[in-house]
């Protein structure tokens, strides 16, 4: 009758590493796991940015009402509040959720307009700063007007 895997396993345990195979996978197990814990514990040095900016040279509508800035580590928000610029200025309101902060509409931005976003000086909630100053553009669509047709050969056409 042959024997469960555990009771094997727990035999060549008992028996120890004899097979150099054995030794080798145990070797390269304690290692990785000796530098998994070394990484862990410096921690992670990158400097903060941003990520993702939804709005990067996109036509935005009237129907868009909100931006995303997503940053690559949580930040500091009243920091990225005080340092936000947007040339033309737009009025709405900030949220943060995470990584991402919402830049939220309180009315449609008008038309016409190339808009440019700054943000420098921001810290994380470490207090980190970041390296290199983000700037985005986006633009609205252009006016258009349309009229409809009164003469005889241009009736009803747009």
């Amino acid at each position: 009758m042959p024997a469960w895997p555990a009771r094997r396993f727990y035999a060549a345990l008992q028996r120890g590493l004899t097979q150099p195979l054995d030794r080798w996978v145990a070797g390269i197990t304690l290692c990785n796991l000796a530098i998994g814990v070394i990484l862990f514990l410096l921690g992670n040095h990158t400097a903060p940015y941003v990520r993702d900016f939804n709005w990067q040279q996109q036509r935005v509508g009237s129907q868009e009402l909100q931006m995303v800035l997503t940053f690559n580590r949580p930040m500091d928000a009243d920091s990225v509040a005080a340092n936000l610029e947007i040339q033309p200025p737009l009025p709405g309101r900030m949220h943060k959720l995470g990584r991402r902060f919402f830049w939220t509409l309180t009315e449609p931005a008008p038309y016409g307009q190339t808009y440019r976003l700054r943000l420098k000086a921001a810290v994380d909630e470490r207090g980190q700063p970041m390296v290199r100053p983000f700037e985005g553009e986006f633009r609205t669509p252009d006016r258009q007007l349309l009229g409809i047709g009164t003469e005889a050969d241009q009736r009803g056409r747009l």
